[in-house]
């Protein structure tokens, strides 16, 4: 190891620190995030998917332009800026999104917007040619634009009580950004068009140390099925804080799975986890599991739809946060879903996620690697494949014997291959 070359890190760490408290000033910081891109450009082009970042990306920073502000960054189809004043800040994000609204795009290009004033510093590094600014004050303006629904602005307290302006500003709600402590009061601008109920779609909740311990005991009993006691122990978490939404996804699992078995209230509870947190993985994959179970009692095609929409979600975050596990899985239930929808479209789509997911299934386990054989085989048998679907179902039960899904499919099938043969 170089010897001068840690001391002139260490060296350059506390020049650094002596620079960051001379260094810090008041800054307005804007995030705007374009809304619905991912499912977007799951269903359309890359180069249609291109457009509207660009024409998002685009209107932003040339209203930021107009208005005094910086643009720092963009983040794929995000837009980082800065301002010194308040009201430019705001001006900048209604005009913005009146001119989205004035957009001919269908769908229509919709931005959600969140601002915060505070303390920044910038960091100057050697690889790039413009400051970046960091701090507190960043982090939480990020969570107040995912917070943010789609064509509204969100506002911090911070921000309202700067304004100078005649602006409309509607009283929101508390919430403590995950990572801290502060408590922080979101507004919504007023403006044409704009939604202006506040809700949390974000919620990063603190609990005490003693609730974490009832919220970590209440996982464990979850894990053992013992529903009951999990049951009492997540509505212990509830009473402190009603919308939590691990506490929320417990309860709504023991209702549908307890004593009684009330799949109804199940699903509200788990739509609220989703409300609260919408990348909870597990919640997403028990309510799609729920919706099929109701679907499979009444056939109602709106609960089809809200399986396909929501598992299509938890694939496409799963690739983005690059959890394997989480990804596969989720490939196997779209697929299956995709394919009780039917269509030629949906049956293709569903085929693809299949043969993509199939090396990587098999490193898994014998007993999921059947169950996605036994779903393969379904997506073929739909697509009327029925020699292929054959080969998949009995590899499904050589793995797995005691997989009855499978059995039930594979007689289906030869049912299918009597009666043609008789004909």
């Amino acid at each position: 190891m170089n010897t001068e070359n840690v001391t002139k890190s260490l060296q350059q760490l506390i020049d650094a620190e002596k620079f960051i408290e001379g260094t810090l000033e008041p800054k307005v910081v804007l995030f705007a995030d374009l809304s619905g891109s991912t499912s977007y450009k799951a269903k359309h082009s890359i180069v249609d998917g291109l457009k509207r970042t660009f024409e998002h990306n685009q209107t932003i920073a040339s209203c930021v332009s107009q208005h005094n502000g910086n643009v720092v960054k963009f983040i794929g189809d995000e837009v980082m800026a800065v301002f010194d004043d308040a009201d430019d800040a705001v001006l900048a994000a209604i005009d913005s999104q009146r001119i989205l609204k004035s957009l001919r795009a269908s769908p229509a290009i919709q931005s959600r917007i969140g601002i915060h004033l505070g303390p920044v510093v910038y960091f100057h590094y050697e690889q790039s040619t413009t400051a970046d600014p960091q701090g507190t004050t960043v982090d939480v303006a990020a969570r107040i634009v995912a917070c943010a629904k789609q064509s509204q602005i969100l506002i911090s307290e911070e921000v309202r009580s700067r304004l100078t302006m005649n602006v409309d500003v509607l009283p929101g709600k508390a919430f403590i950004p995950r990572g801290t402590s502060s408590v922080i009061q979101i507004h919504a601008i007023e403006f044409e068009g704009a939604d202006t109920i506040v809700t949390v779609s974000k919620y990063s909740p603190i609990l005490s140390d003693d609730m974490e311990s009832v919220l970590a005991e209440a996982t464990r009993k979850l894990n053992e099925n013992l529903y009951a006691d999990a049951s009492i122990l997540a509505r212990r978490v509830m009473d402190v804080d009603e919308r939590h939404p691990d506490a929320t996804y417990i309860y709504g699992v023991c209702c549908a799975e307890g004593f009684g078995g009330d799949i109804e209230q199940g699903i509200r509870c788990l739509r609220e986890t989703l409300e609260n947190n919408p990348e909870h993985f597990r919640a997403m994959h028990f309510l799609a599991f729920l919706l099929w179970e109701r679907y499979e009692r009444n056939g109602m095609q709106s609960d089809l739809s809200e399986m396909v929409e929501i598992t299509e979600k938890c694939h496409e975050l799963s690739k983005v946060k690059q959890d394997r596990y989480t990804q596969l899985v989720s490939a196997g239930n779209l697929a299956y879903y995709l394919a009780l929808t039917g269509g030629e479209v949906n049956l293709k789509r569903a085929e693809q996620l299949c043969l993509e997911s199939d090396r990587f299934y098999e490193k898994i386990g014998r007993v999921f690697y059947s169950r996605f054989l036994d779903t393969f085989g379904y997506v073929l048998m739909c697509a009327e494949k029925i020699d292929e679907a054959e080969n998949k179902f009995r590899q499904s039960v050589a793995l797995d014997p005691d997989n009855s899904h499978t059995f039930i499919h594979l007689g289906e099938l030869l049912s299918r291959k009597l009666r043609a043969s008789k004909s």
